[in-house]
């Protein structure tokens, strides 16, 4: 269900809509935009704040703080074309300026969406920067920096492409009891980052300042560790056992 409504509904259906108008009124090219209104300018705060938070986030750990950033940037940017309804006014005499710039403005949410969500969907990310014709983008990008409004290239060939998340019949989904125990790792693996030298996450996109310090470092990790990873749902009983092993080993 998620993934129809986060990935397929609102992300994939805001990169659908927004390359297919482009290449409709805009001869599939970021268009020049005019100047902004209330509501572009509600846009462009909304990718400065999920910049932002999406940045906080990352420092502190807590990637689904991070995605919700993101897909709140998407949800907003979703509102806003249905606001501006630029189907509507490319059929009004005088509406060409207000259609390039909707269609400027939502291309720039989409290419700050990507940068954002290449840590996390790497793929992804780079798939939607590469139909805004900014395929080598991910190559210098540091993020937050990089998210930065305005850094959408005028003139910058689209393409649309197939559909990015195609819907998923919850029917066809094999389902199998879930078990909590076996979604939790308490012994060091062969594929974490001690183990494995080789490691190096996405999410290393962001740029480190010099304030930060590695996570093993902070006096607080083993506690901020053992309490985000214990599941809510299990037993008191569970929980504190879960807790102890973690404790344990850090």
């Amino acid at each position: 269900a998620r993934l129809n409504a986060d990935l397929a509904n609102n992300l994939g259906n805001l990169v659908s809509r927004t390359l297919n108008m482009v290449q409709r009124f805009a001869d599939a090219s970021v268009p020049e935009p005019g100047e902004p209104g209330n509501l572009e300018v509600g846009v462009m705060e909304a990718a400065e704040r999920a910049a932002a938070e999406c940045d906080a986030a990352v420092r502190a750990t807590l990637p689904h703080r991070a995605l919700e950033s993101i897909f709140g940037l998407v949800d907003t940017a979703n509102r806003y074309l249905e606001q501006r309804e630029p189907w509507k006014v490319a059929k009004q005499e005088g509406g060409e300026e207000s259609v390039r710039t909707t269609l400027h403005t939502c291309c720039e949410a989409l290419r700050i969406t990507a940068l954002l969500l290449s840590p996390f969907l790497p793929e992804t990310g780079a798939e939607i920067l590469a139909r805004l014709g900014h395929a080598d983008e991910l190559d210098s990008a540091r993020l937050p920096e990089s998210a930065a409004w305005g850094g959408i290239q005028v003139g910058a060939a689209t393409r649309k492409g197939a559909p990015l998340f195609p819907r998923i019949d919850p029917d066809s989904i094999e389902k199998s009891p879930v078990k909590c125990h076996s979604l939790w790792s308490l012994s060091p693996s062969a594929s974490s980052p001690a183990r494995n030298p080789a490691f190096r996450p996405r999410v290393r996109l962001f740029s480190r300042g010099p304030d930060t310090r590695p996570i093993s470092r902070c006096p607080n990790a083993p506690r901020c560790s053992t309490a985000s990873l214990v599941p809510p749902s299990l037993s008191a009983t569970t929980q504190g056992a879960v807790r102890s092993s973690l404790s344990s080993q850090t």
